[in-house]
């Protein structure tokens, strides 16, 4: 039976398959001088789509790190591919149980995507989200709600509350 959940599959899934088009355009838009950086980083970026693949979450936490370290040494803090993996490998400390750390690296990550995109940037709604989801696992829900209003003020304007993204992070703040 499939799962359509949130949480099942069928959505997780998606959301890594999404996120891996998205990390592919980026390598594919670097310079020719940039191509052997890109190559160890893509390189690390195969392994840890494969421990996605595997769904095992200490392989996943593994990788997603080797990821982050090879990223913050070749990206500078402007490349928005930085965000993103930091944002990847927050998440993926989240899932693992590492949530003070979690909240470290999701928050830089929205420090960084803030930098390049704006403080009221749709882009920086899922960052936003997973940082709210990370002060939920500690149980500091005025932290969390923090979050989650500031990503329904940013979706709100932009999709309005209407919308389905906007339903997504109210669910979210349940």
């Amino acid at each position: 039976m499939r799962n359509n959940s949130r949480t099942g599959p069928t959505h997780r899934g998606f959301v890594h398959g999404l996120f891996f088009v998205a990390m592919v355009l980026f390598f594919a838009n670097g310079s020719a001088e940039d191509a052997g950086q890109d190559e160890a980083l893509a390189e690390a970026w195969q392994a840890y789509s494969d421990a996605v693949e595997s769904g095992r979450a200490s392989r996943i936490l593994k990788t997603s790190q080797t990821v982050a370290e090879i990223a913050g040494e070749l990206l500078p803090d402007t490349d928005p591919r930085l965000a993103k993996i930091l944002q990847n490998y927050g998440v993926a400390l989240r899932r693992g149980k590492k949530k003070e750390q979690a909240r470290e690296v999701l928050g830089h990550s929205l420090e960084l995507m803030e930098n390049t995109y704006g403080k009221d940037s749709i882009e920086l709604v899922p960052v936003i989200a997973d940082l709210g989801d990370a002060h939920s696992s500690t149980g500091n829900s005025n932290r969390q709600m923090v979050h989650y209003k500031r990503a329904m003020k940013i979706v709100g304007k932009q999709h309005g509350k209407q919308s389905l993204e906007y339903a997504d992070i109210a669910m979210r703040a349940a």
